[in-house]
């Protein structure tokens, strides 16, 4: 995946100038070119190095692959919040913010990980009356790496888990471990994916007495 932003870069005018001033040193704001006007006040932190233009430990990602980005970032639909955090440790372009939070206004899963004291126009389900009572699972990727994130409804607590393999058997033993740590949860909602609708996971949540839902609204985006 660096390596396709790398190549993204190469072709990008507006990153090949953007490289220029930092290798080059910036001029004075009323100088700059209009399409970096928006970058000026970030010179003192934007880098490149290896390829990549950095906004600190943040890889600045160019226009043809943004939208690829914002599906990724979207893919566990956890809502505004869960997708600032994975961004700010990730990936940044102008405007990324205010176009995630469209994202997240217009994606009705996502509404439903808000936190609860947080006002709400439709919830199609309770969050549960304790935490942990009901959770939601689902798998996203990140740089060619692919993840399990779970979301308490109750809390809106996260826990992110990496995943060497996206198999039944690999997503049970994770949850496994994420139950002994939290307790196990009474209700589980995921999508239709096959790794939550096989005959071995099926066997898992009833051996663990947890009642499973599956909501093709919750569905993962391909990425």
């Amino acid at each position: 995946m660096l390596d396709k932003v790398k190549d993204a870069v190469k072709v990008d005018n507006e990153m090949q100038m953007l490289k220029w001033y930092i290798l080059n040193g910036w001029p004075d704001k009323h100088h700059i070119v209009p399409e970096l006007k928006q970058y000026w006040s970030l010179a003192d932190v934007l880098t490149y190095e290896d390829g990549l233009l950095m906004k600190g430990e943040r890889i600045v990602i160019p226009r043809a692959l943004r939208k690829e980005y914002e599906t990724k970032l979207h893919a566990a639909h956890l809502g505004y919040d869960a997708m600032m955090r994975r961004a700010r440790d990730a990936v940044f372009w102008p405007g990324i913010a205010a176009r995630i939070k469209e994202i997240a206004n217009a994606c009705q899963p996502c509404q439903q990980s808000k936190p609860a004291n947080q006002k709400e126009s439709l919830i199609q389900h309770n969050e549960g009356s304790n935490p942990w009572d009901k959770v939601g699972i689902d798998l996203f990727e990140i740089f060619d790496q692919q993840y399990l994130a779970i979301v308490d409804y109750y809390s809106n607590f996260i826990e992110v888990e990496h995943l060497h393999t996206t198999t039944s058997q690999v997503v049970i033993r994770k949850l496994k471990n994420l139950f002994a740590r939290y307790g196990v949860p009474k209700v589980c909602i995921s999508n239709f994916g096959p790794q939550f609708s096989s005959a071995e996971f099926t066997s898992f949540m009833k051996a663990w007495s947890v009642h499973h839902l599956k909501s093709s609204c919750c569905l993962c985006l391909a990425v």
